[in-house]
């Protein structure tokens, strides 16, 4: 039935959105229970449980949205809700993209490593170049 698949539908991103801000509340180590994300994977449900409804009524009245015009809504839609509930709790509230840029610098330079002897100093310049181009990659998404 149709109350059955919306509940499970909710059910289902009600949970991911609780492990999400279990994830999250553990790595961050901030001991703040915030639940951003939670809310930011729980708002999908309603909002598909909307776009199918809004797409029925539209159907029946014989109206057809264009695709592009329907990609580029539900984009925006993340985009938005994302900007407000995803991203403050890595940016805001913890130090979690700055240990994760670290992360994935150092990984890259112990990647480079072993490959110094047959690229010589390519390697150690690529190596050294990355902290600073992740940094800089990052800066579009500093609040």
């Amino acid at each position: 039935s149709i109350f059955r698949r919306q509940l499970g539908l909710h059910a289902s991103f009600l949970a991911s959105g609780i492990i999400h801000e279990y994830l999250g509340w553990t790595v961050s180590r901030t001991g703040k229970w915030g639940w951003k994300w939670c809310l930011f994977f729980y708002l999908q449900a309603p909002l598909m449980t909307a776009e199918a409804y809004l797409g029925r009524l539209m159907r029946r009245a014989g109206l057809h949205a264009p695709l592009l015009l329907r990609i580029a809504l539900t984009h925006a839609v993340i985009e938005e809700t994302a900007g407000r509930l995803f991203i403050p709790p890595i940016e805001r509230d913890s130090d979690l993209r700055d240990r994760m840029l670290q992360a994935i610098s150092a990984n890259y330079r112990a990647l480079l490593e072993p490959l110094q002897p047959l690229l010589g100093p390519l390697a150690s310049q690529v190596g050294q170049q990355l902290g600073p181009l992740l940094t800089a990659a990052s800066a579009p998404f500093k609040a």
